[in-house]
């Protein structure tokens, strides 16, 4: 019984590498797969990055638009006839000569 023990032991302890060896190929496998998914984080936080810099410029645009309807309504007003006498402001009456 102890020889048959002793045996069983003796081809266990000479698997011990070898299962090292899987162990370590798996976990190089899993290092791997975690390099490949970080790369594809990297990408995808590139592309948030120039999302955001679009979405930057669009709200400056749109804040200069805002800025040019106001300067062009204060024209506008400036230019429209007066409401109590329908008529052109002083100067931008048209003068006959």
């Amino acid at each position: 019984m102890s020889l048959i023990l002793a045996h069983f032991f003796m081809i266990q302890c000479s698997e011990i590498p070898k299962l090292i060896d899987r162990g370590a190929e798996v976990i190089d496998r899993k290092g791997e797969e975690v390099d490949r998914r970080a790369e594809v984080i990297d990408r995808r936080a590139e592309v948030i990055d120039r999302r955001a810099e679009v979405i930057d410029r669009t709200a400056k645009l749109v804040d200069r638009g805002s800025e040019l309807i106001d300067k062009i309504a204060k024209l506008v007003d400036r230019n429209s006839p007066s409401p109590d006498t329908k008529t052109l402001p002083p100067h931008t009456r048209i003068q006959s000569s």
